[in-house]
């Protein structure tokens, strides 16, 4: 009997070391695993710094990009950014910003009441990224552009500054050419540079320094040929500047211009013996007419002189009146010539007087006015009356 109970204890002895093993296998299986840790990722910045160099006050705000990429394993997100004071802003994307992708951070600074030096911390904090804090910086120096610098250079387009943008050259005969230059600064706190211009064929336009530093200057020089144009009278063209400031990339003036009869340039003959514009009539009135109707007059010209007469341009007051006026008209000596003239009184209403300024050779009279009349009535609406 006794051998028969110490024989039962002994196997019970020598099962218990598979029976735990057992019950440690079971716990494995039963959900007790190790956890992984999610993929961490990591916030590249290309520069973590910036510098504005000079900045001018007057411009207000300036802004810096600062670019990034996600060099590690999992997706980050920008989960807050931290500004040093509030003179300093900042604008992000709240996305997940994958392995591999690329995001940006605008941050804005105010150099309003601010002149001198400055230097600001921007700290940004990411979500599942190691590390999850950046440090950002930007530095720069407020300016204010002097009176003497506002004063020379009063029109301001992007991060430069022209002396004009009018200029006005007056009575060019017509075979002649003018020049004239406009003085151009950088007021930025970068290099600036110019790179080419765009002008009509009768202009040329080149600058004496194509790279201008912060706070230089140069001039723009401008050739006008008044023989190119081929024209008379009263113009207006326009001159481009393209330059690589991001601000305002083209920069632009307006010529205006008045080419005038070159008589000097004339043969002795012609100019001793000129012609002579005689006008019988230099105004006629269409009366009623229905919206919408048109109508043509022809004035006549007459040359008493002992040249020919050339009608060189008409030029109406809108769009509304035209003229026979597309080339030159000559008129021979003691000739007769006609000036057709057509109104049209679509989208008009009421009393209507239109003028036309014609440009001829004649050195007593280069330039002489016609006028047309009409009361424009909507039949059933308006007064049949003139």
């Amino acid at each position: 009997m006794h051998i028969r109970v110490l024989t039962i204890i002994c196997l019970i002895l020598a099962a218990q070391p598979g029976f735990a093993q057992q019950k440690k296998q079971d716990k494995s299986s039963s959900g007790y695993k190790d956890t992984k840790l999610p993929k961490k990722g990591t916030a590249f910045f290309m520069n973590a710094n910036y510098d504005f160099g000079l900045i001018q006050e007057e411009r207000g705000l300036a802004k810096a990009r600062f670019y990034f990429k996600n060099i590690g394993a999992g997706a980050v997100s920008i989960r807050n950014i931290d500004v040093s004071c509030g003179c300093t802003a900042t604008e992000w994307s709240t996305k997940l910003i994958g392995a591999g992708e690329e995001s940006e951070i605008l941050v804005i600074y105010d150099p309003k009441g601010r002149p001198g030096d400055f230097n600001k911390l921007v700290t940004v904090h990411f979500n599942n990224a190691e590390p999850d804090k950046i440090y950002l910086s930007i530095k720069g120096t407020v300016v204010s552009e002097s009176e003497e610098t506002v004063k020379a250079y009063p029109f301001v387009q992007g991060n430069m500054r022209l002396s004009t943008i009018n200029p006005i050259l007056k009575e060019i005969p017509e075979n002649a050419a003018d020049s004239f230059s406009v003085a151009v600064i950088n007021t930025s706190g970068k290099r600036l540079s110019i790179n080419g211009f765009k002008a009509p064929s009768h202009i040329q336009a080149s600058s004496y320094h194509k790279l201008l530093l912060p706070g230089t200057a140069t001039y723009v020089m401008v050739k006008y040929d008044a023989a190119k144009a081929k024209d008379i009278g009263e113009r207006i063209d326009e001159v481009v500047i393209s330059t690589d400031d991001d601000s305002v990339p083209l920069k632009r003036f307006i010529i205006k211009s008045t080419i005038v009869n070159d008589y000097k340039s004339l043969p002795a003959e012609v100019q001793n013996n000129p012609p002579k514009t005689v006008l019988p009539k230099i105004a006629h009135d269409f009366g009623v007419m229905y919206l919408g109707e048109k109508a043509t007059y022809e004035f006549e010209v007459i040359n008493k002189g002992k040249s020919d007469l050339i009608i060189k341009k008409a030029i109406g007051t809108c769009g509304c009146t035209i003229t026979n006026v597309k080339e030159p008209i000559i008129i021979g000596k003691k000739k007769k010539g006609k000036i057709a003239v057509s109104f049209d009184s679509a989208n008009l209403r009421g009393v209507q007087e239109k003028w036309l300024t014609i440009y001829t050779n004649d050195p007593a009279q280069p330039v002489f006015n016609l006028r047309i009349k009409a009361k424009v009535i909507i039949p059933g609406e308006d007064s049949l009356d003139k």
